[in-house]
């Protein structure tokens, strides 16, 4: 997966093509996480990506945008402060499906949410 460094995934939201709302099934993923994140005061990094689906670099960017201001967003309703979650644009994904918002968060963090880090 395109992971930044010193950082694992926590959670992936997925998306239908061309669309920016949450599904049911991320609400309640995001639901729990949000507590989680709220509990143990981490920070967490969104990154969004869209399919190439005909759009050009721009529309990939500003859906990949649209993303994760919806889970940021969502996050917020649920009482995660928007200064503890940061949003990259990332257009078009390496690795695995290109509708998702991957949810980071720093490595040695990982344990606070009960999960374990990559080998």
């Amino acid at each position: 997966r395109d992971v930044l460094a010193g950082q694992a995934i926590a959670g992936v939201v997925q998306f239908a093509p061309a669309s920016s709302d949450l599904t049911p099934e991320a609400t309640e993923a995001l639901t729990t996480l949000a507590q989680s994140l709220r509990t143990q005061n981490l920070r967490v990094q969104l990154a969004g990506y869209s399919g190439p689906a005909g759009n050009t670099a721009n529309d990939s960017r500003r859906l990949s945008l649209l993303r994760t201001l919806a889970v940021r967003n969502f996050l917020g309703t649920q009482g995660v402060p928007r200064a503890m979650v940061n949003v990259l644009a990332m257009a078009g994904a390496l690795e695995g499906s290109a509708e998702r918002v991957d949810v980071l968060v720093r490595t040695d963090q990982l344990p606070k949410l009960g999960l374990q880090a990559p080998q």
